[in-house]
């Protein structure tokens, strides 16, 4: 089930949190505890209750040729991860054979529990994302808008930017470290809120 984490966060209020957005941790405890990483290929295969990737008479699933159905109406976010995540991303979205920005876009519904159909065997050649100076990469996701409508509101409570909140919700699926700055506005704002007086 998906938390709130405002609450987490305005815990302490400082420049930057460490937010925990993933609905994965009981499943990361026990990986961790056994030693042992569970692909994310698995698991989306495991959530979508597919077996493996298909495929036709034992061929590879990216020979298998599909008609890009419509998806809907999605809001598009760019996000900004750390290397480690884009090449993990790169990696799976490639193996997956799907868009980034399906891709991504899939991960953060899994994150905020809107379901959307696992986008396989639709593409084989993938465009390099832009590397940025930071150390991180660049990505695009066009997220359903039911999903994107969470993304905003968590977003918001939470006191980050949009970016970070979608680049932590990347890095948590694929455990890779990522702290989101708590931004200015929000400190000034719950500082604010905190200084008014008790009302009842």
């Amino acid at each position: 089930m998906r938390q709130n984490l405002g609450a987490s966060v305005r815990s302490g209020v400082t420049g930057v949190a460490v937010v925990d957005v993933g609905p994965r941790a009981r499943r990361v405890d026990d990986t961790r505890r056994s030693g042992l990483r569970i692909s994310a290929i698995s698991e989306i295969l495991r959530h979508a209750g597919m077996d493996r990737l298909p495929g036709v008479g034992g061929g590879s699933r990216l020979d298998i040729r599909m008609g890009r159905k419509s998806k809907g109406e999605r809001h598009t976010f760019m996000t900004r991860v750390p290397e480690l995540a884009g090449t993990r991303v790169r990696h799976e979205a490639a193996a997956l054979g799907c868009y980034y920005t399906d891709y991504l876009a899939y991960v953060i519904c899994r994150h905020v529990d809107v379901p959307m159909e696992l986008p396989t065997g639709e593409v084989v050649d993938h465009a390099e994302p832009p590397a940025v100076g930071d150390g991180r990469v660049q990505f695009i996701a066009k997220v359903p808008m039911t999903a994107a409508a969470i993304v905003k509101a968590e977003a918001e409570d939470m006191g980050v930017s949009l970016s970070d909140y979608i680049a932590k919700a990347i890095c948590d699926f694929h455990e890779v470290p990522f702290e989101p700055r708590v931004m200015k506005k929000a400190l000034k704002a719950w500082a604010k809120a905190a200084e008014l007086p008790m009302t009842g």
